[in-house]
């Protein structure tokens, strides 16, 4: 959930501008993330819930949280694109 908190306030102008202004196409890419989200949220969140039964809920919460941040510190390195940044 933390994620989707942090990506809900900007992707549908990121998706906007990467697809030039369009919509109706922005809006089919926004329900096809939605869909993909709440997908893995479907597929997933049993397998951590098997994890966090056997292993403890600390550990799980951990390492999830962790790699959400090592994900997101990432994003330091990746390049610029005229879209997303913000001297553009």
């Amino acid at each position: 959930m933390l994620a989707l908190g942090f990506m809900i306030p900007v992707l549908p102008q990121l998706i906007l501008g990467f697809l030039s202004g369009d919509t109706a196409s922005a809006a089919e890419a926004m329900g096809a993330f939605a869909t993909a989200w709440g997908l893995m949220q479907f597929l997933f969140s049993p397998l951590l819930g098997a994890v966090s039964d056997r292993d403890g809920r600390r550990p799980v919460i951990l390492i999830s949280c962790l790699g959400l941040a090592s994900t997101m510190s990432s994003w330091q390195w990746r390049p610029r694109s005229a879209c997303c940044s913000s001297a553009a």
